[in-house]
């Protein structure tokens, strides 16, 4: 495994982790409830080191943003959507890596995931793999999301096509209340 490449101190993966990655690489949707430093991003990130994806990573906080580019940025092929508009060129050098089998992860906020047209454009497109959508900190798109966060709401829009893009949602503090509201939504 490439959890090594992610966190250095990963000794092992736990059953919780494995029976994750399980549902990840079998392409359902899924829900990481699990407790802050156990390894969610591991979880959500090592499947797509082996299967050809534009991984889409939208956190709510500029300073998660950050945190998760730096963490991330020396194992995958990462962008940063908040600092790298999307151009014709970004996407020739994105079409170039998934023709080489390789995933590509865009780590971005609702907002800007919303408003930047050509990537939304991209995602649209069906001659690229299917799209995964990750959700970290899945538990403000509830508490957030309605007065404080609207676009967060939004931002299950931006992929209409075939198939699905697969959604993983990642919290600790991910309460039954909260699941069922992202669910309805």
């Amino acid at each position: 495994m490439h959890a090594k490449a992610i966190n250095p101190q990963i000794e092992y993966l736990k059953p919780q982790q494995l029976e994750a990655m399980n549902h990840i690489v079998n392409g359902r949707n899924t829900c990481l409830r699990l407790p802050t430093g156990f390894g969610k991003t591991i979880v959500f990130v090592v499947p797509f080191m082996v299967m050809p994806r534009i991984v889409v990573l939208c956190v709510p906080l500029v300073a998660l943003l950050n945190d998760m580019f730096a963490k991330l940025r020396k194992a995958v092929r990462i962008l940063n959507l908040r600092t790298t508009p999307f151009s014709q060129a970004i996407i020739n050098s994105i079409t170039n890596e998934l023709n080489r089998k390789n995933s590509v992860f865009v780590i971005t906020t609702p907002e800007r995931m919303l408003s930047d047209k050509i990537f939304r454009g991209l995602l649209r497109r069906n001659d690229i793999p299917p799209v995964v959508f990750i959700f970290d900190e899945a538990h403000t798109i509830a508490t957030w999301g309605v007065e404080f966060r609207p676009k967060q709401l939004e931002a299950r829009d931006v992929v209409i096509r075939e198939p699905p893009p697969q959604l993983i949602v990642a919290s600790a503090t991910l309460s039954s209340d909260d699941m069922e509201f992202i669910e309805k939504t």
